[in-house]
């Protein structure tokens, strides 16, 4: 019978042997590139804070917008003591015309060329 030693070629060989390999049944990375319930998890909660961090910093992002807007309205209505006029491009009512049946603006309306158009 062999002793360690011997079999892997010397005192040395054999020391390092014994401490590295974990038997002549096993090998080293088996599972290495297999799948596994962990790695599963573990992929999964990688994915899943990659996600909500950027969940959260798009929220932070728009809060912050959402208060730059708000304090540049308020540095534009503080000079003046009034409200600022309402921006170009909101939405306007409209109204339909008893006469042709075309919709006009209900503020500035204006006459569309007919003679009997009452605007």
């Amino acid at each position: 019978m062999t002793r360690p030693c011997e079999r892997s070629g010397g005192v040395l060989g054999g020391m390092l042997r014994g401490a590295l390999d974990p038997g002549l049944w096993q090998t080293y990375n088996g599972a290495m590139f297999g799948f596994s319930l962990q790695k599963i998890i573990v992929l999964v909660a990688i994915v899943a804070a990659v996600w909500y961090g950027f969940k959260f910093l798009s929220r932070l992002d728009a809060s912050r917008k959402a208060e730059a807007k708000v304090r540049h309205a308020k540095a534009k209505t503080k000079g003046r003591g009034k409200a600022a006029p309402p921006a170009a491009d909101e939405p306007e009512d409209m109204v339909q015309c008893p006469v042709c049946g075309a919709y006009v603006a209900a503020r500035a309306s204006s006459s569309c060329g007919r003679d009997d158009c009452p605007y």
